[in-house]
């Protein structure tokens, strides 16, 4: 029987209040009128919402009031498939809510009569929640800072996970006194540590901000002249910090994310993590993105990591890859963050075609290569744009607008400028899908100029002659849609389907045709079609389920 990892979290879930509209500084206008958003979010139950949408069963442990606000908060979780069956319910209480002030920049926290600061110690069966086989615990630092109360349940927590041999993860997630009153109300570091510390170096990880990496060092008295993060030592320098703390505490494995933005908006993201073995960074392979919310990429690359942990236990494989699970967490946190709120909606099928589209090499998601200036060293080149959106939709969609452009025009050419110009001048004249074929000069370079000068919403772009599956997952980083061949290669059905590409091979017979279909294909070329009449088409078609089969005549087709 197979092993799963379920995983489970304690802590606080508040509401936000942020203002849609840039702050016009008058705040004696009529009424004070303004437009907010209203979103959920904490980093504990941001994970089990995250990991829920991968697939994960996930259960937060908190404490929530009866009435409309605490309804908003139980159904979020809910609606993402989070188990609540362990929270506690407490009537004539309130949610915690905070609201951002940009023009002060500040947040106002009102969570002092919130049903999570009035919990009662000793609230929670720690030895009956963690008593199952296979779980994963993960807490934060900011539960503990928020009462008395909520300190003993955590410290209660955690040294019951600890004590069942739990993997247990901690975010320190230590909010800073120049963040309004997040320091004031949540106490300083030192604090923090004093209740953190006692617990290392049994914990499977500890994570840390730029500014907690800082601010530990200090309080270790390790010495350490900090550079840009933008700068080309900046790996290296930060890494052996890192590596510094890791030796002083003796343990556990220790990550740090970083962040660094260029003028456009555009944010450069990586990982270091220093354990054991040494330190290992996903520095030489970022991710490029254009955040839409400041908010939940830190939890999303919480459980993008432990997603991977859990299926390391779950393999029973020793061969633990901490840039492998930093990778995940990166590319996790991005997507995450093209949506407004705390909540990734990613799931484990867009996770795992971004892995597969990336491997290897920097990841854009949803910018373009020349936004990527002043972000620091490998700026990648040439790289498409990842779609949140699962395989299945992306092949559905493309299929409706193949359809409607009714003509493929194919590019195939010995001199790729002349190919890009024509490709161009297709488009202009009304063109709504265009094939470059692989046997082409320079075939990837014309699809990349293409799909970078022609809109994705205006034209689908797609590549012709292919042989290999593995020509499927270059051309799809250049931004390829559908991909022909003039056969049916090994595997190549399959390499389509998995990236969202739709997959047009070849078949000329009834029996090839249908082998198509029966392989996955949505779509089947009919090859060489002037060898097949219109009559005898349409004989074909006539029969039984043959006539289900989306045909896409090829070779001889003159106006």
């Amino acid at each position: 029987m197979s092993r799963s990892y379920s995983l489970v979290s304690y802590g606080e879930a508040m509401v936000r209040f942020a203002p849609i509209d840039p702050p016009s500084g008058d705040s004696a206008a009529p009424s004070a009128a303004a437009t907010y958003l209203r979103t959920v979010g904490g980093d504990e139950l941001n994970v089990c919402v995250d990991l829920a949408h991968l697939g994960r069963h996930t259960e937060w442990i908190s404490v929530l009031p009866t009435g409309p606000l605490g309804n908003v908060v139980r159904d979020c979780g809910l609606n993402a498939g989070v188990d609540l069956s362990k929270t506690i319910y407490v009537d004539n209480a309130e949610v915690g809510t905070f609201f951002v002030i940009p023009e002060a920049r500040a947040v106002h926290y009102q969570r002092a009569n919130s049903a999570w600061a009035r919990q009662e110690v000793g609230a929670f069966d720690w030895q009956t929640i963690f008593g199952r086989h296979d779980i994963w615990v993960h807490l934060t630092g900011i539960s503990p800072m928020t009462g008395a109360n909520a300190r003993l349940n955590w410290q209660a927590a955690i040294e019951t996970a600890l004590r069942l041999h739990k993997p247990v993860s901690v975010d320190l997630n230590h909010r800073a006194e120049s963040f309004a009153q997040a320091g004031k109300a949540l106490g300083t570091l030192q604090d923090l540590w004093s209740v953190v510390q006692p617990y290392l170096p049994k914990p499977k990880l500890l994570i840390l901000s730029l500014d907690q990496l800082q601010g530990l060092a200090l309080l270790e008295g390790i010495a350490f002249n900090g550079v840009a993060l933008d700068s080309s030592e900046a790996d290296q320098s930060w890494a052996t910090l890192l590596r510094q703390l890791y030796a002083k505490l003796n343990g556990p494995p220790l990550a740090c994310c970083f962040k660094v933005r260029n003028g456009l908006g555009v944010q450069r993201r990586w990982t270091v993590i220093a354990d054991s073995s040494g330190v290992h960074s996903t520095y030489a392979t970022p991710v490029y993105h254009r955040p839409k919310d400041e908010c939940g990429g830190g939890s999303a690359w919480a459980a993008g990591y432990i997603d991977c942990m859990m299926q390391c236990l779950e393999r029973n494989d020793t061969a633990y890859s901490p840039v492998k699970a930093a990778r995940r967490g990166d590319l996790l946190a991005a997507l995450c963050q093209e949506i407004v709120g705390d909540h990734s909606n990613t799931t484990r099928e867009q996770l795992d075609a971004a892995e597969r589209l990336f491997s290897g090499q920097p990841a854009l998601v949803n910018v373009l290569p020349d936004e990527t200036v002043n972000l620091g060293p490998n700026t990648p080149v040439k790289l498409s744009v990842p779609s949140t959106r699962g395989a299945k939709e992306l092949i559905a969609d493309a299929l409706v607008r193949l359809k409607d452009a009714k003509v493929i025009a194919i590019l195939r050419a010995n001199d790729a400028e002349l190919a890009i110009s024509r490709g161009v001048e297709l488009f202009e004249m009304g063109c709504r899908a265009l094939e470059v074929t692989l046997d082409s000069q320079d075939a990837y370079r014309i699809l990349s100029e293409l799909t970078s000068r022609i809109p994705a919403d205006k034209c689908l772009i797609g590549v012709g002659t292919v042989f290999e599956p593995s020509q499927v997952a270059e051309s799809f980083k250049r931004g390829a849609r559908f991909a022909l061949s003039p056969i049916n290669p090994a595997g190549f059905i399959d390499a389509c389907n998995e990236l969202g590409v739709v997959a047009i091979p070849s078949g000329f017979s009834p029996q090839e045709l249908w082998n198509t279909k029966l392989q996955g294909a949505p779509c089947v070329k009919l090859f060489p079609a002037q060898m097949c009449s219109p009559a005898t088409l349409k004989d074909i078609l006539s029969i039984g389920q043959l006539g289900t089969l989306r045909i896409m005549p090829s070779g001889g087709i003159n106006p």
